[in-house]
């Protein structure tokens, strides 16, 4: 899946309780180098932290999709 720069996504938390609301700010790089089309990885901002990080497509839910559950495209 490949998420455009400014998109809004909720990341999956392993331990928290509830999901970050977070903006893409670079564009995806392969999770492996010489394997495109896997998955990819983005630089976000979250703002209920402040705090930039690197995040998985598969760790992802784009805002305003129907199904939450599922970010496979």
């Amino acid at each position: 899946m490949t998420i455009a720069v400014g998109s809004l996504v909720y990341i999956r938390t392993f331990f928290g309780s509830e999901d970050v609301l977070c903006a893409i700010i670079t564009e995806g790089r392969p999770e492996f180098i010489g394997a495109p089309g896997l998955h990819y990885y983005y630089t976000v901002y979250s703002f209920s932290d402040g705090i930039t990080f690197i995040a998985f497509d598969y760790e992802m839910v784009l805002v305003g999709t129907e199904d939450y559950n599922s970010t496979d495209e």
